[in-house]
């Protein structure tokens, strides 16, 4: 019998949304010999630090990272649309190697074996990752999620649950992709853009653009945030 070996996961920020507390306990990695165990979280919230949430302590602010123990992993919970645009700043923070980030795949998502995940991403239960699809470093893919055959996602993107993206479409670093929106096959949206909930996206969105409707027209700029929270 294959012994299973704990690794310490720390979650960045604090939320109402505790989907990745619940994947933490579920996940195991694909060979089947590390589950992991949450630490803790890490949070800039002065009201938060020494609290807890779903039972793990709040260890300390993101800056304090590269103070945690060296065998450490980390997973980055920030990602809502008005913190996707900070997405990088945060984990350029916390100030580990990337190799440091967990990449956390849910047991009831469909990855692709020919797709490839970059350190930090996420995949929650019921998504779909096509084949030869790629995606970067620290993207999220939410439930139910689709993300369609030879698909590029930037780094740091988010897709909300019930995204559904064709195939061949291309997602810039940092953008978000609003629940149950929909992208036609081979467009390419921007980076730093948004994409409302619910929208179909029929053409090429540009970078720092925020669309919506069906069809998806620019409403204004991508409104950018110093800080997320």
């Amino acid at each position: 019998m294959m012994s299973h070996r704990s690794r310490n996961l720390v979650i960045i920020g604090v939320s109402s949304n505790f989907d990745l507390v619940e994947l933490a306990c579920e996940i195991r990695e694909s060979d089947g010999s590390h589950r992991y165990s949450i630490a803790g979280f890490l949070d800039d919230d002065p009201r938060k630090q020494g609290q807890f949430f779903r039972g793990h302590p709040v260890l300390g602010v993101i800056d304090s990272a590269n103070g945690c123990p060296g065998d450490f992993f980390f997973v980055n919970a920030i990602g809502n649309v008005k913190g996707v645009a900070s997405r990088d700043r945060i984990v350029e923070r916390a100030g580990v190697p990337e190799e440091r980030f967990a990449t956390l795949v849910h047991p009831r998502a469909h990855v692709s074996a020919s797709s490839r995940l970059g350190p930090g991403a996420v995949v929650l239960a019921g998504a779909t990752i096509g084949s030869d699809a790629q995606l970067d470093g620290f993207c999220d893919v939410m439930h139910n999620a689709i993300v369609s055959h030879g698909c590029s996602i930037g780094k740091f993107a988010f897709l909300a649950a019930g995204a559904a993206l064709g195939g061949g479409v291309v997602v810039g670093e940092c953008t978000f992709i609003g629940l149950n929106a929909s992208v036609r096959e081979g467009v390419r949206i921007g980076k730093r853009a948004i994409v409302g909930q619910g929208a179909v996206v029929i053409h090429d969105v540009p970078d720092n653009t925020t669309v919506a409707g069906s069809p998806a027209r620019i409403i204004h700029p991508t409104r950018t945030h110093d800080e997320a929270t």
